[in-house]
């Protein structure tokens, strides 16, 4: 198994200081500071919430969990416990912060490759297994998928994300930074293979489609290219707090721009 991006990529990502370590923090009541965090991740949240609200999962983890702050909103959710796999050493510690921030044990944050041997010991164990941006850095997804499987139980629920780099998205992240691509898989950023794969094991779609606004949250810009692209996180934020108050009835998602693909599944026994 192939992963596309070094060890050293995802150690500077979660450095003390990063964007990820202080991105949903602010100086904001927290009632007021929650709707300028990425429209993405709120959507993703409430879409979970509205298709699995009624399922019993008391036992969730997230691969590649840092920096936390996902893994433990759906856990209240369920009032689930949360597990984390997280093989970055600085992602690591920013989790372990995190969950004990929070109440959570840290010692559910596990310091380990999610293709380690020792894994395996939780077979069939997680009532939900959730992966957001991760399958796409390798050369063989649907087998990281099928790794999935293994440690979700019978009737559990798989929960994947993947980036849309194509179309409006691919252009913009050529032009922040022209190597942006590399290190992605662009065969997963479609709704065909998660199709196809739930076909092939099983799988029962519960929700499978593209979400989100026009977001460029998730694009890394290069050093030249940072003060444009901290002008259009203004804007952003503006748009941000204008869709979180929108009705879920108002579907603008698109393929055309829409950052993520969302993929909700029910493993059958």
């Amino acid at each position: 198994m192939k992963n596309l991006l070094d060890d050293k990529y995802w150690n500077k990502k979660y450095e003390k200081g990063s964007l990820y370590d202080g991105l949903y923090h602010s100086n904001l009541p927290k009632k007021f500071s929650k709707f300028f965090i990425p429209f993405l991740y709120t959507d993703q949240i409430k879409k979970i919430k509205k298709y699995l609200r009624n399922e019993k999962i008391l036992k969730i983890v997230e691969i590649g969990s840092a920096p936390g702050f996902f893994l433990i909103e759906i856990a209240k959710i369920f009032s689930a416990q949360p597990f984390g796999i997280e093989k970055s050493e600085n992602g690591y510690e920013m989790n372990k912060r995190i969950f004990t921030f929070y109440g959570y044990n840290e010692e559910n944050v596990l310091f380990k490759d999610f293709f380690d041997k020792d894994i395996e010991t939780f077979s069939n164990y997680f009532d939900a297994v959730i992966s957001r941006g991760f399958i796409e850095h390798f050369d063989n997804p649907s087998d990281v998928l099928k790794r999935h499987l293994l440690i979700l139980r019978n009737d559990g629920f798989i929960i994947v994300t993947v980036p849309n780099k194509k179309n409006l998205n691919r252009f913009l992240s050529k032009f922040f930074k022209s190597e942006s691509l590399e290190g992605h898989n662009l065969k997963v950023m479609n709704l065909k293979f998660f199709k196809k794969f739930a076909e092939e094991n099983n799988l029962s779609i519960i929700f499978l489609g593209y979400i989100g606004i026009f977001d460029i949250y998730q694009i890394n810009p290069s050093l030249k290219k940072k003060k444009i692209y901290n002008l259009f996180m203004k804007f952003q934020k503006i748009l941000y707090l204008l869709f979180n108050f929108l009705p879920e009835s108002v579907n603008l998602n698109s393929s055309f721009y829409s950052p993520s693909i969302l993929f909700i599944a029910k493993k059958n026994g």
